[in-house]
């Protein structure tokens, strides 16, 4: 981890960085300039490592550009992905707030930069500002929440399931048979959040392709059929899917 002081940026630009993130929108401005004054700046190459599992939480961490991979090793070797943060995203929320080891490892999966914010800052002004406050919960409950989703998700047994299951998460809340998205990560890592080997993912985007279910350019991803989808979450059915 390369750590450098935040003069890169001025109180001010670190302040707003800050408040871009999702976790401190309209969290008021003294608070901001008070995390901004405890914060650094962390460039990390990619894999590069941000902090290990069990390592004490020192700092919550803002990811300015690039992408952070938290994520668990399993028995057999793999990894499995348990949060994807980008440019505007918090990590280690939870850990940092209670100031306990972290319970994952993560690692850059780009070029990243980020910003350290003290724990004990960030404790000292949850206490103080009670906006602070109700913005740590409403992160730490949608954070409990997607991971239950994940386990869900994960818990049908073919690929193409899983995969249909991810896919419906980018689905917009008037629930619109067709929309497009943007793969937010690789497909290797797509996979090990969805608990499969990256044969078993290929083979299932193929299946829908050929279902005409999705068209694929890219990242890029356009669902033709989410209540194809849909279907085959209820139902089970894996045309042959592992």
């Amino acid at each position: 981890m390369t750590v450098a002081p935040s003069s890169i940026l001025s109180l001010t630009e670190t302040a707003e960085s800050i408040g871009r993130c999702t976790l401190f929108k309209g969290v008021r401005s003294e608070s901001l300039l008070r995390l901004a004054e405890s914060a650094r700046s962390v460039f990390l190459p990619r894999n590069g490592t941000l902090y290990r599992q069990g390592e004490l939480a020192d700092d919550l961490f803002i990811v300015v550009s690039g992408q952070i991979g938290m994520f668990l090793p399993l028995p057999n070797g793999a990894e499995k992905i348990i949060v994807l943060a980008r440019s505007c995203d918090s990590v280690c929320e939870a850990t940092a707030y209670l100031g306990v080891p972290h319970t994952a490892t993560a690692v850059a999966k780009v070029d990243s930069h980020l910003l350290a914010i003290s724990s004990e800052v960030l404790r000292q002004q949850a206490q103080q500002d009670a906006g602070l406050a109700c913005q740590l919960l409403e992160a730490m409950s949608n954070r409990v929440i997607g991971l239950i989703s994940d386990i869900a998700g994960s818990s049908p047994r073919s690929s193409l399931q899983r995969l249909s299951y991810y896919l419906l998460q980018f689905r917009a809340e008037d629930n619109p048979r067709v929309y497009g998205l943007t793969l937010p990560a690789s497909k290797r890592d797509i996979a090990a959040k969805l608990n499969l080997a990256q044969a078993s993912l290929s083979r299932a985007f193929r299946q829908l392709l050929e279902m005409e279910v999705i068209a694929v350019a890219g990242r890029k991803i356009q669902v033709l059929d989410a209540e194809a989808l849909a279907e085959f979450c209820r139902n089970g059915e894996d045309n042959g899917a592992d």
